[in-house]
């Protein structure tokens, strides 16, 4: 077996126990017509080859709770200038959230020259400037979005790197 068999192996293995702790559904090759329930999600309206591996499913209708994990692939380019992106995805819809709208994403220096010339506006927090440097967060709501991140929020992702929301 090669040396990424076993590493996709491991992952799978490991997808599969967080099933059994979380009391959850696991499906090894994803779940047919999944990638167009979420198409209106920016991510998964991106490049082409795409698919989905190591579903995790928990779906409760009395509370309109409806939990998804996974891992998603997709492809951007052809030939040599291929793109491969790989991430793990946590999908969450509940009506009882009532979450504003908002996009979090890592800030990249093309998003300092697009604030420098008044293209894109970020909500910033004062008392977190560690978490305003490394994050873009935009939202049309923004009182309702401030009041999302709320200072348990903001410690989290101001440790933690990296996320898109």
């Amino acid at each position: 077996m090669s040396f990424f068999s076993n590493l996709f192996n491991k992952r799978r293995n490991e997808m599969r126990k967080v099933t059994k702790d979380l009391d959850m559904d696991f499906y090894e090759k994803g779940k047919y017509g999944l990638i167009d329930y979420l198409a209106d999600f920016k991510l998964f309206s991106r490049g082409h080859s795409k698919s989905i591996k190591n579903l995790l499913i928990s779906v409760d209708g009395e509370q309109e709770l409806d939990i998804r994990i996974f891992d998603y692939r997709f492809v951007i380019g052809g030939g040599k200038s291929t793109t491969v992106y790989k991430q793990t995805v946590f999908y969450l819809h509940s009506p009882e959230l009532s979450l504003p709208q908002f996009l979090l994403k890592p800030e990249h220096f093309f998003h300092k020259v697009g604030f420098f010339l008044g293209m894109k506006e970020d909500i910033n927090f004062d008392f977190y400037p560690k978490f305003s440097k490394q994050y873009l967060l935009k939202g049309d709501q923004e009182t309702k979005v401030r009041d999302t991140f709320n200072d348990d929020v903001l410690h989290f992702f101001t440790v933690e790197k990296n996320w898109s929301l």
